[in-house]
């Protein structure tokens, strides 16, 4: 179970808006692949659970969830200077599946118009 204190009502407010902002971004993200939807919307339900001790019984009982309330368990552990370096490595590899996705896109492109250029001439 969570062992944290309750926390304030201010910090609850702030989770739920935190929560819902990457509800958002994780339902776009199941769309658009440049955006990790499944894993913001894990995030999402860590932070929730965080500060509602119901969701996260419920949470650690689900087949699914429970291993991912046991990472959040760790992470939370770490020392601030292996999160942020944990967030910057999570962060260069979304930056670099982006460029990869763009490189892509860019090609096609280039490889479109040379076929529309070609069958011009």
């Amino acid at each position: 179970m969570n062992t944290k204190a309750t926390a304030t009502v201010p910090a609850k407010l702030i989770a739920c808006v935190v929560a819902i902002l990457l509800v958002l971004l994780g339902v776009v993200g199941l769309v658009l692949p440049l955006i990790p939807g499944i894993l913001l919307l894990v995030l999402a339900a860590v932070i929730i659970a965080r500060h509602f001790p119901s969701i996260d019984g419920w949470l650690r009982q689900n087949r699914a969830f429970g291993r991912h309330m046991e990472w959040a368990d760790t992470f939370y552990e770490l020392p601030l200077t292996e999160k942020v370096q944990l967030g910057a490595w999570v962060g260069a590899k979304v930056l670099l599946d982006s460029l990869a996705l763009l490189g892509s896109a860019v090609i096609k492109l280039w490889n479109a118009a040379v076929e529309t250029i070609r069958h011009r001439d």
